[in-house]
């Protein structure tokens, strides 16, 4: 992980409420960013100066992966403090890269009152591999647009409030592997709702069947600070989220 700095190139609007930027001057450390890799980002001035310190700690930036013209694509929702011409300062990249299993062909995708921009970030890697790709929008996140996402992703919407949605059993049968993003408000209780869920809609769940996309505050990225630690069971060590995660086996997040 390194401090680097890097250059909005292009924006472009993909749908009404999400905008890509393109980051262009990217150090080469964050080339092979993975899905799952996020950035911490503040926009700058051009030696470097923060230009504004509201927010107060850096953003998280879910980035999409590299382009044929060797800029660094960024999905964020659209805001007009973005202009082309503006430099970025990055931490990154953070944490661990989503793992799939190596016989996994069908897999779910589940946001539940946020943006899904944790798992959309996936979708090109896991078309590029033929894996099957669902998505379901559960509460607030049934507003995100998918006008910009690939004809081949299935995309359910399920109710405005509550965890419902027609079919489920058939979801979780179909599922090799589930990965799932909340609400960052509380985020144990929410996880915990949707592991129940699982548990009763499935006969049995293996592990590295439903994982967590944990998105904390995150104040430092390195481990230091400990303010993103989990209990997990069976370890008496915490796992950090910007070093460990963001994914996490919900089997083995204690929840309570």
């Amino acid at each position: 992980m390194r401090l680097t700095q890097a250059k909005i190139e292009r924006i472009r609007r993909v749908n009404p409420d999400i905008w890509h930027l393109e980051l262009g001057q990217v150090d080469e450390s964050l080339f092979r960013v993975k899905p799952g890799q996020t950035l911490l980002a503040r926009i700058v001035d051009d030696e470097g100066e923060t230009l504004s310190w509201d927010p107060y700690l850096r953003e998280q930036w879910w980035p999409l992966g590299m382009t044929g013209q060797k800029t660094l694509l960024v999905e964020r929702a659209a805001n007009p403090r973005y202009e082309p011409g503006q430099h970025i300062s990055l931490i990154g990249p953070v944490g661990e890269p989503y793992r799939f299993g190596q016989r996994a062909k069908n897999i779910l995708l589940l946001a539940y009152d946020t943006a899904p921009t944790p798992l959309t970030v996936m979708i090109p890697w896991l078309l590029r591999h033929s894996l099957n790709v669902t998505l379901v929008l559960l509460g607030r996140a049934r507003r995100y647009n998918t006008d910009h996402l690939s004809a081949e992703v299935e995309v359910i919407r399920g109710d405005d409030d509550g965890l419902g949605w027609p079919d489920q059993v058939m979801s979780f049968g179909w599922a090799d592997q589930m990965f799932t993003v909340v609400s960052p408000d509380d985020e144990l209780l929410r996880f915990g709702e949707l592991r129940q869920l699982a548990l009763e809609r499935k006969v049995a769940i293996p592990n590295h069947f439903i994982y967590g996309v944990f998105q904390p505050v995150t104040v430092c990225g390195t481990g230091a600070c400990y303010s993103c630690a989990l209990r997990m069971s069976g370890s008496a060590r915490p796992h950090l989220t910007c070093v460990d995660g963001p994914a996490f086996d919900l089997l083995d997040v204690r929840l309570d």
